[in-house]
């Protein structure tokens, strides 16, 4: 019985099933329960643009398109992507938009820029927006088609080793707002995710080391056995040119594996805020921000990597020797940035924020070895002392690299 107006009601209840959509009623109030439905497919493929590939064209059937791509890759690869489409998809309505794709302009008025040419080539909505650059292009995107006419499709056609084994298969779309990164944003899954190695033939070493950051990443706190093959190919990883490029490959679908399923566990992070893909995400965001992005992604996720893995073995939850495996490798790698100064009361007042994003927990992964972690919950049992003595080591052991 339910009081309504001062007057004793009888509440009455239907209920009605719409595919994932369920409505109940009352006398005085209505619930409706939506569950979306998404589907994502990731496509390994080899020389995308070779006109013997037909997955594009199979995909883009004859819906409209809208193409992004950074500066960068037009420049690369621009004129091979113009003859595959006029050759492989004959449809009028295909047009290419370049941008510069740099975290200073991956803000909400590119994003914008993205509708806008959306809307002047009058795409509806079946029509799809398809990025082909790196992590900041794919975010661009994503969030783009999430809001334009409500949602239309994407794909994502990642050309970074960051992209190929993260940015191009994740959920989440951001944007820089007022020096935060990914202040904003969406979850809005991609309709394809294409994923071609070959577009490291042409990457730059450094955006290289950025992309092993997040490989290291799923190994140290979730896949021993790939950090096992790391470590073996450690050789390789270290050195430049095709030796790093034919190893690095071989990483890119176990990684890209691996995200997918950790990913599909809470998709929308609405069932827990403790994720482990956040492990070298909880000091990184300041590390690139005080920068201003002159540390990439990649090498704030190391540096971030080697604080958090120092931090728990201070505080016991992880031997000297396992600690020193995961520290040796990252280091080995080079995968922190040459020149970086912090201060450990700024890094330790950054964590406010990250409360903020989790819910008011702190929620850091911590290894408790390889392929195992664990999630410091409060910054409470983060003191600013610990976060010194992490930073005062990392830098120890920097100093004894370089020597």
């Amino acid at each position: 019985m339910n009081r309504v107006g001062g007057k004793t009601a009888q509440t009455t209840e239907w209920f009605r099933s719409n595919g994932q959509h369920q409505l109940q009623h009352s006398d005085n109030a209505i619930e409706l329960c939506t569950t979306l439905r998404t589907r994502q497919r990731i496509s390994f493929t080899r020389d995308v643009f070779s006109k013997e590939n037909d997955l594009l064209e199979s995909i883009f059937e004859r819906d409209p398109v809208l193409i992004v791509m950074s500066r960068s890759i037009s420049n690369l690869y621009g004129a091979r992507i113009a003859s595959y489409l006029r050759r492989n998809c004959n449809e009028p309505r295909h047009r290419i938009l370049t941008l510069n794709c740099s975290e200073q302009n991956k803000t909400m008025d590119t994003v914008l820029d993205i509708c806008r040419e959306a809307c002047d080539l009058c795409l509806g909505r079946r029509a799809k927006i398809v990025a082909i650059g790196g992590g900041v292009c794919c975010d661009l995107c994503g969030f783009a088609a999430a809001i334009y006419r409500r949602g239309i499709s994407h794909i994502k056609i990642p050309t970074t080793l960051l992209g190929l084994v993260d940015a191009g298969v994740a959920t989440k779309n951001g944007v820089n707002l007022d020096g935060r990164k990914n202040a904003i944003g969406t979850f809005y899954v991609p309709e394809h995710s294409i994923i071609d190695p070959e577009f490291l033939n042409t990457l730059p070493e450094r955006h290289f080391r950025s992309g092993l950051s997040e490989i290291c990443k799923i190994a140290i706190v979730f896949h021993p056995s790939l950090f096992a093959t790391l470590w073996k190919h450690m050789d390789s990883l270290r050195g430049s040119g095709t030796r790093l490029i034919h190893s690095a490959k071989e990483f890119v679908y176990e990684t890209a594996q691996s995200h997918a399923r950790l990913l599909s566990e809470d998709l929308y992070e609405t069932a827990t805020y403790q994720r482990i893909l956040d492990f070298g995400h909880t000091f990184s965001p300041f590390i690139e921000r005080t920068t201003h992005y002159q540390v990439t992604h990649g090498e704030a996720v190391a540096v971030d990597m080697a604080l958090s893995t120092i931090i728990s073995h201070q505080i016991g939850r992880i031997s000297g020797c396992e600690s020193d495996r995961i520290l040796d490798l990252l280091a080995a790698l080079r995968l922190f940035p040459t020149e970086l100064t912090l201060d450990a009361g700024d890094l330790w007042r950054s964590l406010a924020d990250i409360e903020a994003h989790r819910n008011g927990s702190l929620n850091m992964p911590l290894p408790t070895g390889v392929g195992t972690h664990f999630f410091l919950k409060s910054k409470e049992g983060l003191e600013l002392g610990s976060v010194q003595a992490a930073l005062n080591e990392w830098q120890r052991r920097l100093c004894v690299a370089s020597a």
